[in-house]
């Protein structure tokens, strides 16, 4: 049955887990829609939970890391993906977006529901030095690209990983296993610090015996093309710098457009995943959700 009135235009701003996820959702919930996803780097939908494998070696093609395509996606779920175009703004009373492509033109964007899937980016502090070569954070394929070049070209015998969570674990095994010594920073006491602490210290032992090194309680004052200076004044050489100190959400575009922010950083949301706006919605590490309790 053709659709007796315009179809829906759906504009998401973010290709990647959850801009891609509500894509292929709209579709399923209306075969009539137009779908347009607005992903700022080259990729949409990559499995950034292996960019530490692919460091290490494990993953062997990087063709692997890519779980869809533009051409794909509108092959599988007529979604128009624009990869390399960065949203600029968003103007709510005109329900328009401003979008800057590959080339530098800007065009205004209309939309009938707008979703925000914009992500975290790493939380970089605000240190001497944070911006010399061998000092690298990871999120994306992009960066997964500058650490492998860097290692393939510099080659690396010593590596120093800030922060003991989940990607800093993983990171901190993918340079063990490229034979670099590494040694891992926590300000806790121990690593992992979501984990109860027993379950924790074992993780921390094996580490340990896998002639990994450990520095807990330890604050980072400095970078330097040699090493870490700490606060404490301890040294550390090292070849390779990664930080690893959590993410925080992306939303300078929502703020700025006047939505609400939540008390923990994201764009508040209510039990529909609507923002403050009830044509704009909110969804993954953008948006802050109900709990479950």
């Amino acid at each position: 049955m053709k659709p007796t009135t315009q179809p829906k235009r759906i504009i998401i701003v973010g290709g990647v887990a959850g801009g891609a996820s509500a894509a292929a959702k709209a579709r399923r919930v209306d075969e009539h829609a137009e779908i347009h996803v607005f992903e700022r780097g080259p990729f949409i939908s990559f499995a950034n939970c292996g960019l530490p494998y692919f460091i290490a070696g494990e993953i062997q093609s990087r063709d692997q890391l890519i779980v869809m395509t533009p051409e794909k996606f509108w092959e599988r779920s007529r979604v128009h993906a624009h990869v390399n175009h960065e949203v600029l703004a968003i103007n709510r009373a005109a329900k328009t977006i401003q979008v800057k492509g590959p080339d530098g033109a800007l065009q205004d964007v209309a939309y009938d529901k707008l979703i925000l899937s914009q992500g975290a980016k790493p939380i970089v502090p605000a240190l001497p030095g944070v911006d010399l070569p061998h000092v690298f954070t990871l999120r994306d394929i992009p960066d997964m690209d500058r650490i492998v070049k860097f290692l393939d070209e510099q080659k690396p015998q010593r590596a120093v990983v800030i922060g003991g969570g989940f990607i800093g674990v993983e990171m901190a095994e993918a340079f063990h296993h490229r034979g670099i010594h590494v040694t891992m920073v926590e300000r806790n006491p121990h690593i992992l610090p979501l984990l109860d602490r027993d379950m924790a210290t074992q993780l921390q032992n094996q580490i340990r015996r896998a002639d990994f090194d450990f520095k807990p309680l330890a604050h980072a004052a400095r970078f330097t093309s040699e090493g870490v200076e700490f606060a404490d004044g301890t040294y550390l050489p090292a070849d390779l710098i990664l930080l690893s100190v959590g993410v925080k959400a992306e939303v300078e575009l929502a703020k700025v457009a006047g939505l609400e922010i939540g008390v923990t950083g994201g764009v508040k949301t209510n039990g529909r995943m609507e923002s403050s706006d009830p044509n704009i919605y909110a969804v993954g590490d953008a948006a802050e959700t109900m709990h479950a309790l």
